[in-house]
């Protein structure tokens, strides 16, 4: 394979014990997986066609009545559950604010492991209409090339149109469409090219903060999901980031360039990156710093909370919105962790993720690209793990169909390494990794699991 990623985590796990009771639950509907895109998760435009802006807003609709709904069902889904897992056959605008960018308990529990991570795969670029209808076909072909994985004609086509360009926003977008495919592509310069196209975008003052924002997202999670730290380090530097100091280790990094972002143009994902900052720091050492980064994560998830619906109205394309719903999870089960003395609250907090990764899931339903196939990877992998670290044995049939999906890598893909793959395989060569002990309980819930770290050393 050609694309070798430098892997290293900044982010980290921590330990905890979970509490062995039946929550309210109804089971996830898995997704069936088909067909294919690329490698890294493409933010992409929302159709211009009147009837693909049609179908946006329907699938929109209808994520928006399964959340409203899920309150409603949530004793339904308890007897459910409880049936399920007696082993029966049951299955059942902000757009112009103006700010600027350069202003500016000891845990008992392992939690949320790869933070950023999973947030990662699908924060990768998003062409909005207005950017999407002049050439719309050569740059709907970049798009396309780009999520099949085609990158060796979605780059010289892209160079091509940003070369046409005319428009400084649609250039800057088109520029970070092909940073991140210079950056799987990872030969001779690309790598050096990306960090200038990341770095160009981020501090042009001539650009919409919309647009700014975008790039600082998209570059936190070209780094997420790779944990390349070398580029991390390239790139979140005070010479881009003033409020950056040299001294700041790479995930504190992450959260002031969040907050950098977020207040150029606010979107969940900066506001649940800064959250899951916080829940970090809370896990470290609840007692030393407690009061004061629980304060701060209820207030950032709140926020990317309060900032859904304005991504829901946003026609964003479902890998976008899946995303969205993949970090309001993660963020709330930390929450769920922080407010763990209080029974009450945390089950509220853990029904928020689990629903949050339900949305997920359901909102990539149906997976049709490779590109969409490998952030259901991320989302199944990181909910599964959710359940383990909370619920344990209790619900071990759960997460075993949540996981399975990921161990059934359909035909089309074989022989395309995924990033999860890829972050399997890197974790799993270190010396010391805690990601080891997150994979081994994996092992211990779907014995099959132990068959991925197997096929990412064949296909690398």
């Amino acid at each position: 394979m050609r694309l070798v990623l430098k892997t290293s985590s900044a982010q980290t796990s921590h330990t905890r014990t979970h509490r062995a009771e039946t929550p309210a639950r109804r089971t996830l509907s898995l997704i069936p997986l088909a067909r294919a895109a690329p490698t890294v998760a493409l933010e992409a435009a929302a159709e211009p066609d009147a009837l693909a802006e049609v179908a946006t807003v329907k699938k929109v609709k209808k994520v928006e009545e399964e959340a409203v709904e899920l309150e409603e069902v949530e004793e339904e889904a308890v007897e459910l559950e409880e049936v399920k897992e007696k082993g029966t056959d049951a299955e059942s605008n902000l757009e112009k604010k103006q700010s600027t960018l350069m202003n500016t308990a000891s845990p008992k529990r392992t939690v949320l492991l790869i933070t950023g991570l999973t947030v990662a795969t699908a924060i990768i670029v998003f062409l909005t209409v207005q950017y999407v209808v002049n050439n719309k076909s050569e740059e709907r072909q970049a798009l396309e090339l780009h999520r099949a994985g085609n990158i060796d004609e979605s780059i010289p086509l892209t160079e091509r149109l940003i070369a046409r360009s005319n428009n400084a926003d649609k250039t800057a977008y088109l520029q970070l469409l092909l940073a991140s495919d210079l950056f799987l592509r990872s030969e001779d310069s690309d790598r050096t090219r990306t960090l200038e196209l990341y770095k160009k975008v981020i501090t042009d003052p001539d650009l919409s903060p919309r647009v700014r924002a975008t790039a600082i997202n998209e570059s936190i999670a070209i780094y997420q999901s790779s944990r390349d730290e070398e580029f991390a380090r390239l790139l979140l530097r005070p010479d881009v980031f003033p409020t950056i100091s040299e001294g700041d280790d790479i995930a504190l990094a992450i959260r002031k360039a969040s907050e950098a972002a977020h207040g150029l143009y606010p979107s969940p994902f900066s506001a649940y990156n800064i959250a899951l900052w916080y829940g970090t720091e809370f896990a470290k050492n609840p007692e030393a710093t407690g009061l004061g980064n629980r304060r701060n994560l209820k207030e950032w998830t709140h926020k990317g909370d309060d900032l859904i619906p304005q991504a829901l109205s946003a026609n964003l394309e479902k890998t976008r919105l899946a995303s969205m719903h993949m970090a309001s999870g993660m963020a709330h089960d930390y929450f769920a962790f922080a407010v763990s003395e209080d029974d009450d609250a945390r089950r509220l907090q853990l029904r928020k993720s689990e629903a949050a990764y339900r949305n997920a899931l359901n909102t990539l339903d149906p997976v049709s690209t490779f590109y969409e196939y490998q952030l259901s990877q991320f989302i199944r992998f990181q909910y599964a793990d959710m359940i383990r670290h909370n619920y344990g044995n209790s619900r071990s049939a759960h997460i075993q169909r949540i996981v399975g999906p990921i161990l059934d890598k359909p035909s089309d893909y074989a022989g395309k390494v995924t990033h999860f793959e890829q972050f399997v395989s890197s974790e799993m060569q270190k010396p010391e990794s805690r990601f080891k002990d997150i994979f081994a309980s994996f092992v211990r819930f779907v014995p099959q699991f132990s068959a991925l770290w197997e096929q990412t050393v064949d296909e690398r």
